[in-house]
């Protein structure tokens, strides 16, 4: 039951608070589930949270009632703001949601099904065709390919990463998800710089440990396209990887080479 502050003496208030009483309920279960559908978008990619999957059905049914209230004109404004700046969408896209759109703007639908795949078989070496889902194995040579270009939700490619993808561990495949792993080249940075910062150089090769694994295997990526392709990086960009002395090493005891002069 909630309770109007204004009620209570100072005092009592404070031995309330004291033991979590709460005040205004349905705030703090708006609270709840708003911190259930960061959780998601943050696994997931996006905000779609389908009704019909048992571990978000509540979580669905919230959502589609803030965009009722949206389209009512009764959501707080506040509250607007907040979903808006998670990326939240009010109205999905219009046109026919074909498995390209599904897995660049809906990357949930097919990582769910991934999910429940991997839990029942232990892998997500999905065969084709899989007569339980003749999409899946379709949705998950498409993400495959789009995190090799660099344009698959960065949260949907740690979650294929922590479901045991591997990328093709020992072709381009692998190089490139890597680096759209880490952020694209903003993200190999800052990674970068940590490494600089705990062992004093950017020397890489591909058989870092942790937590750098990633780094290292992302490097060989950059080094290739900085030798294949000089100038598919702009030159702000080398200058600062030319400030921390990067250098990638395909055989961690060769002598290092800059990748660029």
């Amino acid at each position: 039951m909630a309770c109007n502050r204004g009620d209570l003496e100072r005092s009592r208030i404070e031995r309330l608070e004291a033991i979590g009483f709460p005040f205004d309920y349905h705030a703090e279960r708006w609270e709840a589930q708003f911190a259930r559908l960061k959780r998601f978008k943050e696994r997931y990619g996006d905000c779609h949270v389908p009704f019909h999957d048992s571990r978000w059905g509540n979580l669905s049914r919230w959502v589609q009632v803030q965009r009722r209230k949206y389209r009512d004109g009764t959501l707080e404004t506040i509250r607007v703001g907040r979903l808006e700046r998670m990326g939240f969408a009010w109205r999905l896209k219009p046109g026919r949601m074909t498995p390209a759109r599904v897995v660049r703007e809906r990357p949930s639908v097919f990582l769910l099904k991934l999910e429940a795949f991997r839990d029942e078989y232990g892998h997500i070496q999905v065969p084709t065709p899989w007569p339980s889902d003749e999409q899946l194995p379709l949705l998950l040579d498409l993400a495959r390919r789009y995190a090799r270009r660099g344009e698959l939700a960065p949260e949907a490619v740690r979650l294929l990463l922590d479901l045991g993808e591997t990328f093709g561990e020992n072709g381009d495949n692998a190089l490139a998800s890597q680096l759209a792993f880490i952020g694209g080249f903003g993200g190999f940075l800052e990674t970068l710089k940590r490494f600089h910062a705990t062992y004093g150089h950017a020397t890489l090769h591909p058989r870092l440990g942790q937590p750098f694994t990633h780094l290292g295997i992302a490097g060989g990526i950059l080094d290739r396209e900085l030798r294949e392709r000089p100038g598919s990086l702009d030159s702000e960009h080398q200058r600062r990887l030319r400030a921390l002395g990067f250098i990638f090493e395909a055989d961690e005891d060769a002598d290092g080479v800059p990748a660029f002069p």
